[in-house]
């Protein structure tokens, strides 16, 4: 998944609770940037590993903040804080989501499947660029989801000008 997907997909979560909930006590104006952060924070600590230590095996860039494990503790250390943490938690889970990790077992139910990451053929940042760029053109979930994100942040910024006016 890319980052208009994740961001604009969370922002179109964080809208339609704070919406559903009145209740709630969201308060967009803290969710809304903790809920971004969450919403990419696997691929902010698991894409540079990726990319610039490939011999790691996580040529996918998807690692240790893409397994269930991580983000359990994220969540539980969420709750016990509770506040800000739980937001950046439960975006981070809503991540593996549009992640589509349960296709891969190895990396999401880490460790059960043993603590190495599955290897992949491409290494480097030119083999996980293009990577990602076929993939932006040739799998349409990737794309109507991209496109769904650009959506949902262009809308979220239109509110916002709107509000300052």
């Amino acid at each position: 998944m890319f980052l208009l997907a994740h961001t604009g997909i969370t922002l179109g979560a964080v809208w339609l609770i704070g919406h559903l909930d009145k209740g709630a006590g969201l308060n967009a104006a803290n969710a809304v940037p903790l809920a971004v952060l969450g919403a990419n924070l696997p691929d902010i600590i698991d894409k540079p590993i990726g990319v610039f230590a490939p011999e790691l095996g996580l040529g996918t860039g998807r690692g240790i903040a893409h397994t269930l494990a991580f983000n359990i503790v994220l969540l539980a250390l969420g709750l016990w804080l509770s506040g800000w943490l739980l937001y950046v938690a439960v975006a981070s889970i809503g991540h593996l989501i549009l992640d589509y990790m349960w296709r891969l077992p190895r990396v999401v139910f880490w460790p059960l499947y043993g603590f190495a990451f599955p290897r992949v053929g491409r290494r480097g940042f030119r083999a996980q660029i293009q990577a990602w760029w076929h993939s932006l053109w040739t799998d349409p979930r990737v794309f109507l989801t991209e496109v769904v994100g650009a959506i949902f942040i262009l809308v979220y910024v239109l509110q916002v000008y709107r509000a300052w006016l």
